[in-house]
């Protein structure tokens, strides 16, 4: 039995997404060209750590990797609609241009 027997469709191939992960990464580095001090991407554990290492192995500037855990699920199956941030940055972000990664999702912004 495959792995995929199960899937009823693929929305992107592996190709599809490493060529988005690609053109994200080369407007990452377009952006911040100009930036003297190491972008820091910010990964939201678990999900988002394979994107995040495929993202930032073609981003062409100096970059920090960083990881934080948020957590709104306790040991249930559902949200409860009010996450914790249960494992913080360990880098000093202050004054940091920040890119935060969760699953494929991405926010950018400046604190």
């Amino acid at each position: 039995m495959s792995m995929d027997e199960d899937l009823e469709r693929v929305l992107w191939t592996a190709e599809e997404i490493a060529t988005r992960i690609a053109e994200v990464a080369k407007q990452i580095s377009d952006d911040f060209r100009r930036v003297k001090s190491p972008i820091v991407v910010v990964g939201v554990a678990p999900g988002a750590f394979l994107f995040l290492a495929d993202l930032v192995r073609q981003i062409t500037l100096p970059v920090a990797v960083d990881f934080i855990r948020a957590e709104s699920y306790g040991s249930g199956t559902r949200s409860n609609g009010a996450p914790v941030i249960t494992f913080d940055v360990k880098l000093d972000i202050s004054g940091k241009h920040i890119i935060l990664v969760f699953n494929v999702l991405m926010v950018k912004w400046r604190i």
